[in-house]
């Protein structure tokens, strides 16, 4: 592989998680947060049935039921006053 196919096959994936981050979280948890819980089912496409989430400050969840249930209960009780208002960062 070249380098120039190396360096564009690493800004590819940047996009996707950067694509994954805004259109599927941010836009899930503020539609839910908004009270849209039609963004559940896309949310938890996007989960494996082994992911580890950790959150500053909250105890290590294991398992796509204990994300689902932080997501889906916790954070729309928690989070009503908040919405994702995302920049993308510049590194130099």
């Amino acid at each position: 592989m070249s380098d120039l196919t190396a360096r564009l096959d690493h800004f590819e994936q940047i996009a996707a998680i950067r694509r994954l981050k805004h259109s599927v979280y941010c836009d899930g948890i503020d539609r839910l947060v908004a009270g849209d819980t039609s963004a559940r089912a896309a949310l938890s496409a996007h989960l494996a049935d082994d992911v580890v989430a950790d959150w500053t400050g909250r105890e290590l969840m294991t398992g796509k039921a204990s994300v689902e249930a932080f997501f889906f209960e916790e954070v729309p009780a928690t989070l009503s006053f908040s919405q994702h208002h995302v920049l993308r960062g510049h590194r130099h």
